[in-house]
């Protein structure tokens, strides 16, 4: 499996936003939720570029010349989105993206607010929970923190 990490670029925006919406129906199963409508409307292309104007951290993998991957930290540590692309998850994709986080944040405490599905994946990463289970507008997570290491 070649990969190549890079940072995003705007032209990256509509991929991220077509990545997400494919694991939208898996996130909240309701669709009458009103997270299921916030969701949609913080993940649109246009929420991407503006979030990457505003100098959030983008990375990106790529593999073939498509992107197979995407994380979006919001400053200062907050890990805002990692999407593995629906035809990619299990494949090590979503680990690789973490590891060129946390190279590039060796010093920092990194806080995530995780699904049910993917508490697995950063507990299996070093994050720890920071709080309880929450709900809002039916979506349920849980925050994390990945401790300095």
């Amino acid at each position: 499996m070649s990969l190549m990490l890079r940072s995003a670029t705007f032209s990256d925006a509509p991929v991220f936003e077509r990545i997400f919406l494919s694991h939208l129906e898996q996130m909240v199963t309701d669709a009458g939720s009103p997270a299921r409508e916030r969701l949609r409307t913080q993940h649109t292309a246009q929420q991407f570029l503006s979030r990457l104007q505003q100098g959030w951290l983008g990375i990106v993998v790529e593999q073939q010349d498509r992107v197979a991957g995407f994380l979006m930290l919001r400053p200062p540590t907050h890990l805002f989105s990692l999407y593995v692309a629906a035809e990619q998850v299990g494949s090590g994709i979503g680990t690789v993206l973490l590891q060129a986080l946390f190279e590039q944040m060796p010093q920092s405490v990194i806080t995530v607010n995780s699904s049910v599905r993917a508490e697995t994946f950063y507990r299996r990463h070093g994050f720890e929970p920071s709080d309880t289970w929450q709900i809002n507008d039916g979506l349920r997570y849980l925050p994390m923190q990945r401790p300095l290491r």
